[in-house]
């Protein structure tokens, strides 16, 4: 039997995993119409990093769910943090509303959708929904999703994996913004002025 947190965290790794299928097995099977993706801005090593990381993190969680209910992986404990149950469980509900704005986010973008630095022959730029409000929401929703899972996990291995990838997001948002001014010049400028990055502006 595991325990409720460490359910939590099996949990909502699944439904990330779960989401982001369903959504890439939608734009494979309906995206085509959009034109093909062109090109990928991201420097080979940032290509490599990303899945060697992703697995990790799946490793890692595979690991932290056997730690709690065998003798499979009891290395596990080593990298254990004291970190309270109230703090836990507000972790677990930024990571529960973070996957909620990731479906928000995936719904706006629709076809456009590529899980790499590139964008669709007749790709349009997206200024509505979550996108009115901050230009990069998915990053936005992710960086939140793996903060929660992080505190979450109260696990240093997991945590480990999960600022790794937060770190690789923050680098990507720079490359994006020059990739979609390039494409659309004057249009992407003034989204820019109107827009946060990754939280909402309300200042003006």
């Amino acid at each position: 039997m595991i325990a409720p947190l460490p359910f939590a965290v099996l949990a909502v790794f699944c439904a990330l995993a779960l989401l982001r299928l369903g959504h890439h097995l939608k734009v494979w099977i309906h995206g085509r119409e959009q034109g093909e993706f062109v090109g990928n801005r991201e420097p080979v090593w940032v290509r490599f990093s990303w899945p060697a990381l992703s697995f990790g993190l799946v490793v890692m969680v595979i690991c932290y769910g056997f730690h709690h209910t065998s003798e499979i992986s009891p290395w596990m404990r080593h990298f254990e943090l004291p970190i309270p149950d109230l703090i836990q469980w507000l972790a677990l509900a930024l990571a529960v509303f973070s996957l909620a704005g990731l479906h928000w986010v995936h719904r706006a973008l629709g076809h456009y959708f590529s899980a790499s630095l590139s964008l669709r022959e007749g790709h349009q730029l997206i200024i509505d929904g979550p996108y009115a409000w901050v230009r990069h929401p998915m990053y936005a929703a992710l960086l939140g999703y793996f903060a929660g899972v992080a505190i979450l996990s109260a696990n240093l291995a997991i945590i480990a994996f999960c600022v790794g990838i937060s770190i690789l997001l923050f680098r990507r948002i720079e490359r994006e913004e020059r990739m979609l001014e390039e494409r659309f010049g004057d249009l992407y400028r003034e989204y820019r002025t109107k827009t946060g990055r990754i939280v909402p502006r309300f200042w003006d």
